[in-house]
């Protein structure tokens, strides 16, 4: 397993967003190696990776993912965490073949009303055992 401190890759979520926190335990649950770690944008450690994000960016607008030095937003985060998964989810990856434009229009659509369909959240799920040691 990952050292927690240099996570091999970190997913930074919405915490008051269901689409995102039903996604992390799809991602926990389905990722080939283990090694993807989560935080979600309110705690110290989302605190910290939110600066490196772009700047027209926030942590509430999109889930980031940070891999390999790189910091990946919008559908792009999404295309590389389906790059780490396994089937059918990892299908998600060729949505690559699509404009960026288009993917980042659609992403965002949903995005800016996952609270009209989905409510807001007033706290962060609490993780189970399995994912207990990959919140960071």
């Amino acid at each position: 397993m990952a050292n927690k401190s240099a996570p091999w890759h970190l997913v930074i979520y919405d915490a008051h967003c269901v689409i995102c926190n039903s996604s992390v335990s799809v991602i926990a649950k389905n990722d080939k190696s283990g090694r993807i770690f989560f935080t979600n944008a309110e705690t110290d450690t989302g605190k910290k990776y939110a600066g490196i994000l772009p700047a027209t960016i926030t942590p509430e607008m999109s889930v980031a993912f940070v891999s390999g030095g790189q910091v990946y937003v919008l559908s792009d985060a999404v295309i590389q965490i389906a790059r780490k998964l396994r089937f059918p989810y990892s299908v998600l990856k060729y949505l690559k073949v699509l404009p960026k434009k288009w993917r980042d229009a659609i992403y965002l659509f949903v995005a800016n009303n996952r609270f009209r369909i989905f409510r807001r959240r007033s706290q962060c799920i609490l993780p189970g055992k399995a994912l207990k040691d990959r919140i960071l």
